[in-house]
């Protein structure tokens, strides 16, 4: 079943990607900064954390996560968005990447947003800020990790993190304020 999954959420990233690669990208980078659209010369904003306990950060399983914070962006479509920064380690003992082992939802007014991507960081590739979600790591290693979520409003984002099996009932939290 969690390859069945797996093989789903792969083809829809490369669908995803295919569909938006034919646009250039009209984003830069710089470190730690906000993302600066070129085109529409706007500025990714910080969202402010609204709530923030113990249950925003954890072990699931066996990996270890903390919802770090937030940015406001446009994806590919020029439509509003919200870029999820997650700290995971992998502390099981295969090679593993975030998207494998973990699902993330977020929710705006009780409802799911969906996923998003076509967001760049550098203007020169088609590197999606949402590829580092793909990444396998060794274990014991760790990483920064980011997701995009597709806005409805501009309403409180609330994140969840699980584990993929089904029977865990753990599950990290954190809700964000859009500004």
């Amino acid at each position: 079943m969690k390859k069945i999954l797996l093989t789903l959420a792969l083809v829809s990233m490369l669908a995803t990607t295919a569909a938006c690669s034919s646009a250039p990208s009209t984003n830069t980078e710089s470190n730690n900064a906000p993302v600066e659209q070129a085109t529409t010369e706007q500025t990714q904003t910080p969202a402010k954390n609204v709530e923030s306990s113990p249950s925003d950060n954890g072990t699931l399983g066996d990996y270890t996560v903390a919802i770090k914070d937030c940015t406001i962006a446009k994806n590919y479509e020029e439509k509003d968005c919200i870029v999820v920064t997650f700290d995971f380690t992998n502390n099981s003992d295969t090679n593993q990447n975030f998207q494998s082992a973990l699902s993330t939802q977020a929710f705006q007014n009780g409802v799911q947003i969906e996923t998003t991507s076509g967001i760049y960081e550098n203007p020169d590739s088609y590197d999606d800020i949402t590829d580092s979600s793909w990444a396998n790591l060794q274990p014991g290693a760790s990483t920064e990790v980011k997701m995009a979520f597709a806005l409805s409003d501009m309403s409180p984002v609330d994140v969840e993190v699980t584990e993929w099996d089904a029977r865990s009932k753990d599950k990290l939290s954190k809700t964000f304020t859009l500004e």
